[in-house]
């Protein structure tokens, strides 16, 4: 589920999964290129393009890993084209998880 709450600004993403079993659950989220990521605090970030900012905080329960332009895995790539790609940076969230669980990240502009 996705909400916006128009008077603080911030976007809410709430992300429920329900496992008979532990599964590990993966969340991407894929950045322009042109994107400066820069980790806070805790489960925070700051996303940076063009004098625009965005704070960022992930699940306090996952694992926030950052890729650019990585092989093993293949993770942080974008593709302007057929036979064409250049590193941008993805994050990736990883939690281990049985019965329900529900991820919550908050985005939110912030002033440059």
């Amino acid at each position: 589920m996705i909400t916006l709450h128009k008077a603080a600004g911030v976007v809410e993403i709430l992300d429920t999964v329900t496992a008979k079993t532990a599964h590990v659950i993966e969340q991407f989220f894929h950045f322009a290129a042109g994107c400066t990521l820069k980790h806070s605090s805790g489960s925070e970030w700051q996303i940076e393009n063009d004098g625009n900012s965005l704070s960022v905080v992930f699940d306090s329960n996952t694992q926030v890993d950052l890729f650019e332009g990585s092989v093993e895995p293949v993770l942080g790539w974008e593709s302007l084209g057929y036979g064409r790609k250049h590193p941008s940076p993805t994050i990736r969230t990883t939690r281990t998880s049985m019965g329900t669980c529900t991820l919550k990240t908050y985005i939110q502009m912030t002033s440059t």
